[in-house]
């Protein structure tokens, strides 16, 4: 995942990957990574705010699930929580979050457990057509 956009509010570019996942996503491996990014967001007078922001995290591979988002039923969707620990701008602070993927279109929902209080789904699914 390279960039993460949370509409009119703002969002994270990321300059480096926030997640490293490995081809082979096996239940109960864990791994380390880091992200490197940019954060845009609105104050409360409406003005934008741009911040650098940088991460570390723990991605442990729960297990597979079948799960539903508006954009439809996902089966063997692999459930991911990450841990981490943010810095955007001058300020530092923890974050929780379980994020489903599935292999063959990426993630599907994404939810905070800690941090934020937030969650996304996919809304659609678009393939390009064939020639």
């Amino acid at each position: 995942m390279t960039a993460v956009n949370h509409g009119e509010e703002g969002g994270t570019d990321y300059t480096e990957a926030y997640l490293q996942l490995p081809e082979t996503l096996i239940a109960g491996d864990a791994i380390h990574g880091a992200s490197k990014g940019r954060t845009i967001w609105k104050n409360e007078d409406g003005s934008p705010v741009e911040e650098d922001s940088a991460g570390v995290h723990e991605i442990r591979i729960i297990g597979k699930e079948d799960i539903e988002v508006p954009a439809g039923e996902f089966p063997g969707s692999i459930r991911i929580e990450v841990v981490g620990e943010m810095i955007n701008g001058g300020r530092f602070g923890n974050e929780k979050y379980i994020m489903w993927y599935h292999p063959k279109v990426g993630m599907v929902k994404f939810e905070y457990l800690e941090g934020q209080d937030s969650m996304m789904e996919l809304q659609e699914v678009s393939m390009p057509e064939s020639e």
